[in-house]
């Protein structure tokens, strides 16, 4: 899965529509986040379904007030994005989403960080965010315009954000610049202990003068578990009386032998081609299951019987049938 972050210049996203469409598709992109997109919160939906290509989707954050910041996520529509909610922050903006793919989770953060507010509000308000996120979300990725000169460790308010990263347990993964003044800004950043991204990369587009940055986002591979053939009988598709017709009219009933090894034999022999007619065997494929230890004989027993229980309570829901099922 590629994932790829992108600062527009500040004349807003609609004149870029088509390069913008067109970078998509030519990098293969599945999720695309958008900083400073100058989208408003009255932008006609008109003009967001333009932004998104064919079989991609689009959620966006505008700045509430003024013009200008705003953030989107661009992605590809087989993937569910739902929002995260996220606290009101006066120094950031941020649009936090999770990302589910097949058995596949995560949560992406996109922050854009405009350079003229205070960076000591920034890791306070910063700071306060991680506290809530990262105990509730296994794989965590942050990436955006952070609007720090990650390049100069020298400066304070570099090794203080550092600091506030080391002191979650997080890692920047960006060690390239990312703007055409030679700075890195736009970063990438999961916990330390994550293989989540690889491959980070970087292009240098006409359109902006911040670089995209790109990387793939590592989805793990589940085996499932061998299938199985079985063969099975619709028992519960068989017309009753047209079976006990088939049954009566059956040598069974009409010329039953005299003694009992004969009469077991034609019995077996008759119902079995009945079964066959009323019910043939299909072939099905299912998924196998593996043995548990720790689910025993008696509660098998106990599992059979209480699925008998909600059988009969579900065809008639007395008061007694209910009881005898939850009991």
């Amino acid at each position: 899965m590629f994932i790829l972050t992108l600062v527009l210049l500040p004349q807003s996203l609609i004149p870029l529509i088509n390069q913008l469409k067109d970078f998509i598709a030519e990098k293969s992109i599945d999720i695309l986040s958008l900083t400073e997109t100058w989208l408003s919160p009255d932008t006609p939906p008109s003009i967001l379904n333009s932004l998104t290509p064919i079989n991609y989707s689009l959620l966006h954050e505008p700045r509430a007030k003024g013009r200008g910041g705003g953030i989107a996520l661009i992605h590809r529509s087989f993937l569910k994005v739902s929002r995260i909610p996220l606290p009101t922050c006066s120094s950031f903006e941020a649009l936090c989403v999770r990302l589910s793919y097949s058995t596949f989770c995560c949560s992406v953060l996109s922050v854009y960080r405009p350079p003229n507010l205070s960076k000591t509000d920034f890791l306070t308000e910063f700071s306060s965010l991680l506290e809530i996120l990262i105990p509730s979300t296994s794989n965590l990725f942050f990436t955006g315009d952070f609007n720090y000169h990650l390049d100069c460790s020298s400066e304070p308010s570099v090794s203080q954000f550092l600091c506030l990263l080391d002191t979650f347990d997080l890692t920047q993964h960006v060690t390239f610049s990312t703007h055409a003044s030679g700075h890195t800004l736009d970063l990438f950043i999961t916990h330390s202990a994550s293989s989540l991204i690889s491959n980070i990369d970087f292009h240098i587009l006409p359109f902006t003068d911040h670089y995209s940055i790109h990387s793939t986002i590592n989805v793990p591979v589940f085996s499932r578990s061998p299938r199985i053939l079985k063969q099975i009988r619709a028992i519960r598709s068989i017309d009753p009386t047209v079976f006990s017709a088939d049954i009566l009219a059956s040598p069974l009933y009409t010329d039953p032998p005299a003694d009992l090894h004969s009469y077991s034999a034609l019995f077996s022999s008759t119902l079995s081609s009945l079964l066959d007619k009323h019910a043939p065997l299909k072939t099905i494929s299912c998924p196998s299951k593996q043995n548990k230890p720790f689910i025993t004989p008696e509660i098998l027993q106990e599992k059979t019987k209480r699925s008998k229980l909600e059988s009969v309570y579900r065809r008639s829901k007395t008061d007694q049938n209910r009881i005898n099922f939850k009991n």
